[in-house]
């Protein structure tokens, strides 16, 4: 069973997300910090994170720039919510990463077919 870290500083989005994706193994964050922190102990257990771009303190984009720097030549199974509200920095982020950006509101349904993709398409060797 696939292991999903959810990333979202909404308590909503992260509740609404678990219930969706009922069937694998999940694990949650409430910001930046506490994803860092599980990455940081359990690193290479997970299949995919799910994570907000925009949070205060710890952003997605430090999260990407930190598994970047952990893990030189890797392809990151990471896929990004928004809000769609993009700080220039986010913009150019975004434009620069290989990785899917899914903007909210999305359809539950769209978002577990492009996790079933995702998924599929990432070898063993590639869990985060």
């Amino acid at each position: 069973m696939a292991r999903i870290l959810i990333v979202d500083d909404e308590p909503f989005v992260r509740n609404a997300l678990c219930r969706v994706l009922n069937g694998y193994e999940l694990s949650t964050a409430a910001n930046g910090e506490e994803a860092l922190s599980q990455l940081s102990a359990d690193e290479l257990s997970f299949d995919l994170i799910l994570c907000d771009l925009m949070m205060p303190g710890v952003s997605g984009m430090d999260i990407y720039e930190f598994l970047k720097r952990r893990q030189p030549g890797r392809e990151m199974q990471l896929m990004f919510l928004t809000g769609g509200v993009f700080t220039e920095e986010a913009q150019a982020f975004v434009a620069n990463i290989p990785n899917p950006v899914i903007q909210k509101p999305f359809k539950f349904d769209q978002l577990r077919n492009l996790i079933k993709a995702k998924l599929a398409a990432a070898s063993p060797s590639d869990a985060l």
